[in-house]
């Protein structure tokens, strides 16, 4: 149905509801007040197609009716148009109290904003309509109805309502009544008998009782709901009232309330908002209006107050000034009212990235890279376009050979510009990187593209040349007294090395024997060192370290790699004993609030299984704690991590401990502190200078005909379906 329509000639309507309830069969315009002869465009029941080509996503349903209907051509209902606008024919094929009849919602165009109600004027608008759902029932239930159901009061003049109960399918009992206003200081009260109370039954099938409505000064004028529930058992119902406050107030709008610019080069991009006020219910005085922004966001008001008279309006030109996507809140006030507005200026603008960030190139080899032209994450659905063209720099940051240059690294695009479509906003080129010369190198690229501020990203490459490693067949070796412990070292040939490697091994208390003290490594495989350490009695039980060291010339220089092997000596007995082996960190320093790793390795030199409580200190405090299982002669890797995001900027010496257990007596070696101070980065800053920093079997056979279907369309003074 609707009621006191503008003219219109066509509609787009979809109506949903629950189909174990209510299922759709089929619909009819026999006796629309549309003008005929009418065309249907689409007719969509229950999900399926039954006169058009496809139904909508929002009719896809089982739930679901969609009808799309045109008048003759040229054709216009009446002015004001009330009437039937179309039949909807259900099934009934389940039992229920309260099933709802109403919109589908989800529709971008419509008469009413998210609903899916077209009513069309015949252009690329809809008239304005609000809406009324209905309910439909087949078991014993009641209704709650209230006349009128839009109330006008005054913080003084309280306003009333009529509520009525209405049995249906023979319900009888008594239905509690309660209001709750959408905002503290709106309330409505039942103050006459019957009160809030109402009984009814098949022989007095309706009780009525009236709502006062009332506001008090805390509430500024406007539109508000007043939810009136309605309860009796387990069942329940609501009707919801518009209560319209007529106390002095103002609204503020912004037009456009998003603008979309370019970025600028050379300064920032700007975008100009239209602050719109009005005077409600007789306010007249003066608005302050406050912009609120992100940093680096610029903002100039024409007006920073306003002037409205008694049912006037005004406004104000507001221009945001950055280089990046952001939204600024402007809040108007006068006295103790406050409103609030956001605008939102989406800078369009290019990133450049570069996939992967860190690379590891063997020497003479080539490896390839990803350099990507794609839109900020914060710029969806203003994606840049444009031509971006790019530019390589190598530098060298660190080098193991004197030789090496920027020249030791070669880097060739496929593409040195990139076209970039506005339908995709990226775009992509690979980048083929040889590395000549070993070293640590840093890759930038750079993009630039007319007026738009260049961009660049980088990327750490490593050329990594013939080299060698030292490999023990085991971090840890465990003996007892006198006896001796066997090492295997293989001594790696990394990338063909052709040269003689000599090496060291040193420990005090023990006494280390290599079987070769020099290893010819020829390019083509590995060699193998033995390494036995002996014990004797007169040592005392506990963890020693072997450390071993080897050096070879490499490309005119001298290399040398060392590793460790933690010896554990153990006795025939021993009292309790845990010791902090090692403690080290990960990363070596970071910007506030990243994590920092803690690696630690405690010993159990006693005799029985321990549980360790392993903790991790900056200075003294305790940051983080684990507790460990360690069987005798064990050694565990705890790895405790420090939330850095209460800590400021600056240097702190970090440690680990491992608190004693019982009967432990030695604990001399239970604290290890880490000598070198860890560093918390002050804020980074950006790696190229930035020109400036402004910037979702039927129950019954019957068809049951939903000719008004009891859902109404309600335009500002009149509803529709």
């Amino acid at each position: 149905m609707v009621n006191s329509s503008d003219p219109f000639s066509g509609f787009d309507i979809t109506i949903r509801a629950d189909s174990n309830v209510l299922k759709p069969t089929s619909v009819s315009t026999t006796g629309t007040v549309l003008p005929g002869p009418t065309t249907t465009i689409l007719e969509c029941v229950g999900g399926a197609v039954v006169t058009g080509t496809q139904c909508s996503n929002q009719a896809s349903s089982p739930d679901t009716i969609q009808l799309v209907v045109a008048a003759c051509s040229g054709c216009f209902s009446p002015s004001p148009t009330t009437g039937l606008l179309f039949t909807a024919v259900y099934n009934i094929v389940g039992s229920t109290t309260n099933t709802p009849i109403g919109f589908q919602t989800g529709c971008s165009s419509s008469s009413t904003p998210g609903v899916c109600d077209g009513i069309s004027t015949g252009s690329s608008t809809f008239d304005q309509e609000t809406v009324q759902n209905a309910q439909f029932s087949n078991q014993a239930y009641y209704s709650i109805d209230a006349n009128p159901v839009s109330v006008s009061v005054t913080t003084s003049s309280p306003g009333t309502s009529s509520l009525t109960i209405t049995s249906l399918n023979t319900f009888a009992g008594t239905v509690a009544l309660t209001a709750t206003g959408s905002v503290p200081g709106l309330t409505g009260s039942f103050p006459s008998p019957p009160g809030s109370s109402l009984k009814v039954s098949t022989t007095n099938p309706q009780n009525s009782t009236t709502l006062s409505i009332s506001a008090d000064s805390s509430v500024l004028g406007g539109i508000y709901n007043l939810n009136v529930s309605a309860t009796s058992g387990t069942l329940k119902n609501f009707v919801v009232l518009k209560i319209t406050v007529m106390a002095p107030n103002f609204s503020i709008s912004a037009t456009p309330s998003n603008i979309t610019v370019n970025a600028s080069s050379t300064g920032s991009a700007a975008g100009n908002f239209t602050l719109n006020l009005s005077s409600l219910f007789g306010f007249t005085g003066s608005v302050s209006l406050t912009p609120s922004h992100p940093v680096g966001f610029v903002t100039i008001l024409s007006r920073p107050v306003i002037q409205l008279a008694a049912g006037g309006t005004n406004s104000s030109l507001l221009t945001v000034k950055s280089n990046d996507t952001g939204t600024v809140t402007i809040s108007a006030k006068s006295g103790t009212i406050t409103q609030t507005v956001q605008v939102t200026l989406t800078v369009r603008d290019f990133t450049v990235t570069i996939t992967p960030q860190t690379l590891t190139i063997d020497q003479n080899t080539t490896k390839t890279a990803k350099v990507t032209i794609g839109t900020p994450a914060a710029n969806i659905g203003a994606n840049f376009a444009g031509t971006v063209n790019i530019t390589v720099l190598v530098s060298v940051t660190s080098s193991g050979n004197s030789q090496s240059g920027a020249d030791g690294l070669s880097v060739g695009c496929t593409l040195q510009s990139l076209v970039v479509k506005a339908a995709s906003g990226t775009n992509n080129t690979s980048c083929n990187i040889s590395g000549a010369i070993p070293g640590t190198y840093s890759l930038i690229v750079t993009g630039k593209s007319k007026l738009f501020p260049d961009h660049a990203a980088a990327a750490d490459i490593q050329v990594q040349g013939p080299d060698f490693a030292i490999i023990p067949d085991n971090a840890v070796k465990t003996v007892t007294l006198g006896s001796n412990a066997t090492i295997t070292l293989t001594i790696q040939d990394i990338l063909g090395l052709r040269a003689n490697v000599t090496l060291t091994a040193i420990v005090t208390g023990p006494v280390p024997l290599l079987s070769a003290s020099n290893v010819v490594l020829t390019g083509s495989a590995n060699g193998t060192v033995i390494l036995t350490v002996t014990t004797s009695q007169n040592l005392a039980a506990g963890p020693y370290t072997v450390s071993i060291s080897g050096s070879a010339t490499i490309g005119g220089q001298t290399t040398t790699h060392m590793v460790s092997v933690l010896l554990v000596i153990t006795g025939l007995t021993h009292p309790p004993d845990l010791i902090l082996y090692t403690v080290r960190v990960a990363p070596s320093s970071v910007d506030p609030g990243s994590p920092v790793n803690y690696f630690v390795k405690v010993l159990n030199n006693g005799t029985t299984t321990e549980i360790a409580s392993v903790q991790a200190l900056v200075g003294d405090t305790v940051v983080a704690s684990k507790n460990v299982s360690i069987a005798p002669s064990v050694i565990a890797n705890v790895t405790l991590t420090w939330d850095t995001s209460n800590y400021t900027p600056g240097p702190y010496i970090l440690g680990a401990k491992v608190l004693a257990v019982p009967g432990e007596v030695n604990t001399a070696n239970n604290l290890e502190r880490i000598s070198t101070p860890f560093n918390i980065n002050p804020s980074n800053t950006a790696f190229l200078p930035v020109q400036s920093e402004e910037i979702v079997a039927a129950i019954a056979a019957a068809i049951i005909i939903v000719a008004g279907l009891a859902i109404y369309l309600r335009a500002r003074r009149r509803r529709a379906i």
